[in-house]
């Protein structure tokens, strides 16, 4: 290493630790260059005088979203009002095509689709409204007066079907989670949203639950799971917009 070297790295070689073999050559040569020991030493102020000043502060919330937010805008939006029916649509797809056994009545398959269409215009409407839920419940509560006559329907039956609309709900109302801002977790949004999930699940009910022609079960197990899921979700953002501040 040369004289020209060393003055122009000399603070980088003070910060070297003892012992290191670049920092004891350096300083072994500066006993015999005068030029070399004063920029070492000036190098060892330069050290001293950076490891007298306190840590920065961990930047806060605050400031760690203000830095992210123009890359945060910068990101194409994903619209709840496109994503939403498709979650829905989904979700009764699924449930037909995980059904043991389809109605083979053209009238169930018709009101399926309508239920379906439905439930997905609910679902795109969800994030400017809450009125949503209510036409979900009066579609549902429709379909179940417009059954067929009265039977016992055994109560596992029943509870399969309320398991059944509540996962679609819940798959829905998750998505809408990730996807609203702030003023989307309103509870009547969110109800809205759960009630149209669990309408689509309703929809596929109509051909895949074999006790679809009994008006009692309809009316308890798939239009009463749709309120459940409305109740349900309105809940949740209730509780999220009181947690919000907090967070």
């Amino acid at each position: 290493m040369t004289c020209e070297e060393l003055k122009r790295d000399a603070a980088g070689i003070a910060a070297l630790p003892r012992g290191d073999p670049e920092r004891e050559a350096a300083f072994e040569h500066a006993r015999g260059c005068a030029g070399c020991a004063a920029a070492l030493r000036a190098g060892e102020r330069l050290v001293s005088l950076l490891d007298a000043l306190p840590p920065e502060p961990a930047p806060s919330a605050a400031a760690l979203r203000r830095a992210a937010s123009p890359v945060l805008e910068s990101l194409p939006p994903v619209r709840p009002a496109i994503a939403l029916p498709v979650v829905a649509a989904a979700a009764s797809v699924l449930v037909v095509l995980t059904a043991r056994i389809l109605s083979g009545e053209p009238r169930d398959w018709l009101a399926a689709g309508a239920l379906a269409v439905a439930a997905a215009g609910l679902a795109a409407l969800a994030p400017r409204s809450g009125l949503g839920a209510l036409a979900a419940i009066a579609l549902s509560f429709l379909v179940a007066f417009t059954s067929g006559g009265p039977g016992v329907v055994p109560l596992r039956e029943g509870v399969r079907c309320v398991a059944i609309e509540l996962a679609a709900a819940g798959v829905t109302v998750t998505v809408a989670l990730a996807l609203f801002r702030g003023e989307g977790v309103r509870a009547g949004r969110l109800a809205a949203v759960a009630a149209a999930g669990a309408l689509a699940a309703q929809a596929a009910l109509e051909v895949a639950c074999k006790w679809c022609d009994f008006a009692q079960h309809v009316l308890v197990f798939h239009a009463g799971t749709v309120v459940l899921a409305a109740l349900g979700g309105a809940l949740v953002g209730a509780l999220r917009a009181r947690l919000a501040p907090a967070s």
